[in-house]
């Protein structure tokens, strides 16, 4: 299989080439993803995006209670990985202000910060900033993709050509995530006319 993108720079159009086998794609001997994104650029991982494994086992409250003794460290100082792992189980249960808050209180930046951050836009009924990571993960990996799709402003989702992508994507959220982004989803894949999926 082979794939290729073309993005304005200037006035030169970079092409960006990607291409695999169905080999290749089905197991984890490649290594991590080589997609590239919308500008020719290496995609973030995928793990930065599968808020489906960022909960685990137990009701909620017990969980974020655990997340919440993590927040500092040694000499009560803020500990910014058990602030990530709070942010980040905020969004596994469709709690994206609480993510964003967390992400803000306690500066987490680089690309995980801003990746939490504009998923908790995205649940809170929001969009991305165009200048943010988002932006560019349309044609990366389909969980990437479908944040992209959930966040893109609605001139701007024919660019999504694998509607079956984000599909599959979508049936692997936690189930109140699911529940939550479900109708937009719906809405923004019979609006470009993707009926079948």
């Amino acid at each position: 299989i082979a794939a290729a993108a073309v993005a304005p720079l200037g006035t030169v159009a970079v092409p960006a080439y990607h291409a695999e086998t169905a080999m290749d794609r089905d197991s984890d001997v490649g290594g991590p993803d080589r997609r590239t994104n919308g500008l020719g650029g290496a995609c973030p991982p995928s793990e930065v995006f599968d808020v489906a494994s960022w909960g685990g086992a137990g009701p909620p409250e017990r969980q974020l209670a655990a997340a919440r003794e993590g927040l500092v460290g040694e000499f009560d100082r803020p500990d910014p990985a058990g602030a990530e792992r709070l942010a980040r189980l905020y969004l596994h249960f469709a709690m994206g202000a609480e993510a964003a808050q967390i992400a803000r209180t306690f500066g987490l930046d680089g690309q995980k910060g801003e990746i939490i951050q504009e998923i908790a836009a995205i649940i809170e009924g929001g969009h991305f900033s165009h200048s943010g990571i988002l932006a560019e993960t349309a044609t990366c990996d389909r969980n990437a993709a479908l944040w992209a799709f959930l966040g893109a402003d609605e001139d701007d989702l024919s660019r999504f050509a694998d509607t079956a992508g984000l599909t599959l994507a979508h049936s692997a959220l936690p189930p109140g995530l699911r529940q939550l982004v479900g109708p937009v989803l719906a809405d923004r894949l019979i609006a470009i006319g993707a009926l079948d999926q």
